[in-house]
């Protein structure tokens, strides 16, 4: 289990996460464009011991860098606004208290932290397979962010990963996208971002089985080959 915080802007906030994310035997550290010289006095106070997580930590530009360069087999959002992004495609939200059964996989996974103001915004969401939310009272919803970080940490490191390879999620998702991208060259394909992001979304949340997404693939990749040749004739016509 990896972390990432996004362009954190308080240095007491700051020392609190690198101290609790250690006191559950966390590594290492990834952030986001910081809003803080890190060397400043009162991240060592708050951190303490775990000063050497913020030290040693990974600086990135963006978070399309960061996903890119850490290459997690699953990215998890985090938001406390139940709800954000109605407009465009979500991911849905998952109780803190049910994520144990849609981790129960091995590979690398990453948890993203956003802004302390504002979270995450709708094109850095797309890049999480999964959002979770920490239930909470509903008329004071929205939680300090170390703690947060504390509560998700407390749950997510006591989880163990199986056996499920999360890389038959990508390769089904590329198949797809290859099929869709072959038929929008015969019919017109509105908004086919958008589908290849909403089917992403189901398969992650369905969570095939090897065999299931070799099934899908195979389908796929058949329908493409058929589509291939259609367009091939369409072209001899011409």
């Amino acid at each position: 289990m990896e972390y990432l915080l996004v362009e954190p802007e308080f240095p007491i906030n700051l020392g609190a996460i690198a101290r609790v994310l250690m006191n559950f035997g966390v590594k290492k550290i990834h952030i986001v464009n910081p809003q803080v010289d890190l060397n400043e006095k009162e991240i060592k106070m708050f951190s303490k011991k775990a000063y050497s997580l913020i030290k040693n930590a990974k600086i990135y530009n963006s978070i399309e860098e960061a996903v890119e360069k850490i290459k997690p087999d699953l990215t998890i959002g985090t938001s406390g606004v139940r709800g954000r992004f109605r407009k465009g495609i979500m991911r849905k939200m998952i109780s803190l208290k049910k994520v144990g059964e849609k981790l129960n996989r091995k590979g690398k996974i990453l948890v993203v932290f956003g802004r302390e103001g504002t979270g995450l915004n709708e094109k850095e969401s797309v890049l999480c397979n999964y959002f979770i939310t920490i239930p909470t009272a509903e008329e004071y919803p929205v939680m300090n962010l170390s703690h947060s970080v504390a509560v998700v940490a407390y749950e997510l490191e006591q989880i163990k990963t199986g056996k499920q390879d999360i890389g038959d999620i990508e390769n089904t998702c590329k198949m797809f996208n290859s099929f869709l991208d072959t038929l929008s060259l015969m019919t017109q394909i509105r908004k086919g971002d958008k589908i290849k992001q909403a089917f992403r979304n189901v398969i992650s949340r369905g969570e095939p089985t090897e065999i299931e997404a070799n099934c899908i693939v195979a389908s796929f990749h058949r329908a493409e080959k058929v589509l291939g040749k259609g367009l091939k004739k369409a072209v001899r016509k011409r």
